[in-house]
């Protein structure tokens, strides 16, 4: 397999940004970023998704942007996405996609902490939508699975 150093440079930013911190399903700490639209399996659309652990620290808000970058990557060259993840169309999305992980990652600068054992908080801590007046649109969601994240 021949790989451009696009490919190549995606790909270590996928690798850096979900494996970062501890193992990834030991992780004192766990978030999960996705790509998605529809409220639900049956009639939604997964399109990619990435998970980041971390040690006691947490996962920072540094990890979450490093791993928005990995997506918009995937996404671009349609490299390292799961057989069974709907395609994504990058091509009409492109320019909305970019804008949301901006949009996402400036907000990301001021938000936080969040503690995933707060009885009743929804996993969803922050949603960006590709198209912000039509939430039928595919969407960033960034959950907290696990732990207190994004203390930094």
């Amino acid at each position: 397999m021949n790989w451009s150093l696009g490919q190549v440079g995606a790909a270590a930013i996928a690798v850096g940004a979900v494996l970062s911190g501890d193992d990834a399903t030991n992780g004192v700490s766990v978030m999960r970023l996705q790509l998605q639209e529809g409220s639900s399996l049956s009639d939604g659309k997964h399109y990619w998704s990435g998970t980041m652990t971390a040690g006691q620290a947490g996962v920072t808000r540094n990890q979450v942007q490093q791993n928005l970058g990995a997506m918009f990557s995937a996404m671009e060259l349609k490299d390292a996405l799961d057989p069974d993840w709907d395609k994504f169309n990058f091509s009409r999305w492109e320019s909305d996609l970019w804008q949301a992980i901006r949009t996402m990652s400036a907000r990301l600068n001021t938000f936080g902490p969040v503690d995933a054992s707060v009885p009743g908080q929804n996993k969803t801590v922050m949603t960006q939508y590709l198209n912000p007046t039509d939430e039928d649109d595919p969407r960033i969601d960034l959950e907290n699975w696990k732990g207190v994240n994004l203390r930094q």
